[in-house]
């Protein structure tokens, strides 16, 4: 969902210098860009609980890519 919202986000901002004398259509693509961080900060704290787990119930050096992957996020 984040990756096609980041799309629409995307149109947004190429009409945006359009809107630049409505305040309201700015605030529009503001909260759209807002949302799209939120939706990908949520997808990061479902995926990041969800490789801790997977994690604590592996053994060995397989748990180094994990920790790595949870690094990354």
């Amino acid at each position: 969902m984040s990756t096609g919202w980041d799309k629409g986000v995307a149109i947004l901002a190429r009409l945006e210098p359009k809107y630049i004398n409505e305040p309201e259509r700015i605030l529009d693509i503001g909260v759209a860009k807002a949302l799209g961080i939120q939706l990908r900060s949520g997808y990061n704290i479902l995926n990041f609980y969800m490789l801790r787990e997977e994690m604590l119930r592996m053994e060995g050096k397989e748990r180094m890519n994990i920790l790595k992957q949870l690094e990354n996020i």
